[in-house]
């Protein structure tokens, strides 16, 4: 974890409390270490980012879904919907 070149792949991730706030220990799959002391109020930041980009990714991977949806699938329902009114006129 030397700042250059390819990041690596994240092996591990420790949070503990600490006399200062928060003791964050970061490792890469190389077995580089990062230490880090942190505030409550930048844990709060760190944990904000993090939901931000997950509910991001929530959001693309639901439009993925509706995007693979089959819309002949859909039309079908559709179908069925309108018998079943018919059904009812009798």
């Amino acid at each position: 974890m030397t700042g250059s070149g390819t990041p690596l792949p994240l092996a591990r991730f420790r949070v503990e409390r600490h006399d200062e706030g928060y003791r964050l220990e970061i490792e890469d799959e190389a077995g580089g270490r990062l230490e880090l002391i942190a505030s409550a109020e930048q844990i709060d930041v760190i944990v904000e980012a993090l939901d931000d980009v997950l509910a991001e990714d929530d959001a693309l991977a639901d439009e993925d879904d509706e995007a693979d949806e089959d819309p002949d699938e859909e039309d079908a329902d559709d179908d069925d919907d309108e018998d079943d009114d018919d059904d009812d006129d009798d």
